[in-house]
């Protein structure tokens, strides 16, 4: 199977989450050459010399190519995007929203999401309280499709390739649905979170809130190996207790 995942920036490398095989996730990089200065076309931040690559075109670091009062440079550090002057499209521009240290940029309502992701003006919830003071906006449908750094900001669903993907989707058609796997703690990226060589859906049986778990110690079969014996006791770990 193939999964195309939209890039996705870690650090200072920006990542593209194409396929699974086996259940396994990988990634490439679709360059080899050397860095490249400022200017010069690019698909990865590692192809530039600046580390900074945004929309095609290696990007000066110290430039504010958005305008948005705040240079590329700290535009990456705070996750945003270095060509959108306003994330969130509520008039305000990000380096405004960001505030004075791009490694921690605000969260007025404390939820995990940054105020430049959250709209001062629009309501998603439709409670009357606007997203970026509002703690509780989590809408599964109207979050799929939304950029994210993490799960917490998916409402049910998960963040996967820097995108929400919606709870009720199975990424890697393993029987479970995402929502389903982030509550488990199974990988929906993985059909084999422990691999067994049994897909987790094959594990975890039909009814998900009564998921087998054959020695008793808390964790469900789907997330330990009949074929790996972590303790080196003799017994594999979906039979050991201890």
């Amino acid at each position: 199977m193939s999964v195309r995942l939209p890039g996705a920036v870690v650090g200072a490398v920006a990542l593209t989450l194409t396929g699974l095989v086996g259940g396994l996730a990988f990634v490439t990089a679709c360059s080899d050459e050397g860095p490249a200065g400022n200017g010069a076309r690019c698909v990865l931040h590692v192809d530039c010399e600046s580390g900074i690559c945004g929309d095609g075109a290696c990007l000066a670091p110290g430039h504010d190519d958005d305008g948005d009062e705040i240079s590329n440079r700290d535009e990456q550090r705070a996750g945003s995007d270095p060509l959108n002057a306003d994330s969130d499209g509520d008039g305000r521009p990000d380096g405004a929203e960001i505030g004075p240290d791009p490694d921690n940029p605000a969260d007025t309502d404390g939820d995990g999401r940054p105020d430049y992701r959250e709209s001062s003006t629009a309501d998603r919830d439709l409670d009357g309280e606007p997203d970026e003071t509002d703690p509780i906006d989590e809408v599964p449908d109207l979050d799929v499709g939304l950029p994210c750094i993490g799960s917490h900001e998916c409402g049910d669903g998960i963040c996967a390739g820097g995108q929400c993907y919606g709870a009720d989707e199975d990424l890697d058609e393993d029987g479970l649905d995402n929502g389903t796997e982030r509550r488990l703690g199974t990988n929906p990226l993985n059909s084999d979170t422990d691999a067994d060589g049994k897909r987790d859906g094959e594990e975890v049986g039909a009814d998900p809130a009564a998921a087998p778990d054959q020695d008793g110690d808390g964790r469900i079969d789907a997330l330990e190996s009949d074929r790996v014996d972590s303790d080196l006791d003799g017994t594999f770990d979906e039979n050991d207790p201890a």
